[in-house]
Order: structure tokens, then C-alpha cells, then sequence
């Protein structure tokens, strides 16, 4: 399937406008989050962001506020790659917060740091059922917008609640292939089995 270098590429269906509501107060962050402030640099906040319905992925620093931000931080709260922001100067959907980082003024965040977790699912003479969808050109996770019938959805029905695959998680690796979606895509509708890693954001009800 041809995909799309400047919107996100859907698989089967296009994405929901969903975002968070409520931007966190910092006393109230639940375990995995945190505030922090970038100052307005020459640099830029020196954040690569690729953007998503409900936060924005940091998939690399360069030059700018953010590196200087993690020099004098403590290191739970340093910024790092795979980190998800949840809020910008009390921005929360996704449009809104790319706006505030392009602003000239401190730029108070809300991170979150998101768990992993494995999975290994075989598709046997079903489909894995999973709808997806990446940025073909800054993409080094793929997004799972929806599950379906198939081999994904009864794994699921096998398994606890906290160790089901869901929408919103993002694929950080398929079969050991990371940092590139559409190679991650690729493997994935090839393969009869596939090993994932999958990030996920921590504690959705406290943040909603």
C-alpha cells in the first residue's frame, strides 16, 4: 500500500481526532510523568517530535533547550528518546501542542515516560487484525489505531487486561527490526509470526 510522506499513512481506516482533556498539574502527575520548563534557546527546544492522535513521541534531541534542560535535571526526568508529551503551556491535543512548540516562549511540558512489553503472536490462517498507521518520512514507531478480527484480538482474549495489545500502544519493534515504521510494516505483513515491543503510556485514566 502506497504511503503518504506527509500525513500519517492509515492501514484500512483513517485515525480518530482524539486527545487529552486536561492538561496534569505537576503535584498531581501520576508515577511515569513529569513537568518540566524549557527557556527559549537560539537553538530551537531542539526536540524531534513525531506527532500522534493522543501525544507527541520525542524521537531524538539535537541542539537546543531541551539539551540544555537535561544537563542540570536529575535523570528520571531527563528527556529521552521514546518519551511522550502529553501537554505544552496547557495545550493537550496534538495540532495544538506542535503550535506551542513553534512559539518563542518557555515552553512548560508534561512527559511521559511509557512502559514495554513483549509479545510474540502467531497469525496461524487468520489475519493479525490490527489497523495501523505511520509517517512514512519521521516514523520510528507505527501506531495502532484499531484491532479487529484476527489472530491480535485473540491473544487478547487469552490474556489479563495489563497485557493486552491496544489501541493507542505504539510498535517500537517488529521481529527485531526497530527505527524505521515502514520496514517495521513491512516485516509485519510478511510474517506468519512476529515478536513485538510496544510502548504504551502509563496510568490513560489519570490523564484523560
Amino acid at each position: 500500500m502506497p504511503l503518504d510522506v506527509d500525513a500519517p499513512t492509515k492501514f484500512d481506516e483513517e485515525a480518530s481526532a482524539s486527545k487529552l482533556d486536561v492538561a496534569p498539574r505537576a503535584e498531581s502527575l501520576p508515577q511515569g510523568c513529569f513537568a518540566c520548563t524549557l527557556q527559549h534557546n537560539a537553538g530551537g527546544h531542539g526536540l524531534a517530535i513525531d506527532s500522534w492522535p493522543a501525544f507527541l513521541q520525542v524521537i531524538g534531541l539535537v541542539a537546543g533547550s531541551a539539551r540544555s534542560y537535561n544537563c542540570c535535571a536529575p535523570a528520571r526526568e531527563r528527556i529521552l528518546p521514546n518519551d511522550l508529551i502529553v501537554a505544552v503551556n496547557g495545550a493537550t491535543g496534538s495540532r495544538e501542542m506542535l503550535e506551542k512548540l513553534e512559539s518563542q516562549t518557555p515552553l512548560d511540558l508534561t512527559v511521559v515516560r511509557p512502559v514495554n512489553f513483549s509479545v510474540k503472536i502467531g497469525k496461524g490462517a487468520s489475519a493479525f487484525g490490527l489497523k495501523l498507521a505511520i509517517h512514512k518520512s519521521v516514523s520510528t514507531c507505527v501506531w495502532i489505531e484499531e484491532i479487529e478480527e484476527g489472530a491480535v484480538q485473540a491473544y487478547n482474549a487469552a490474556m489479563p487486561m495489563d497485557e493486552r495489545i491496544c489501541p493507542r500502544d505504539l510498535i517500537e519493534s517488529v521481529n527485531g527490526i526497530r527505527g524505521s515504521a515502514t520496514r517495521m510494516v513491512e516485516e509485519l505483513c510478511s510474517s506468519s509470526v512476529i515478536d513485538l515491543v510496544l510502548l504504551r503510556v502509563p496510568n490513560w485514566s489519570r490523564l484523560e
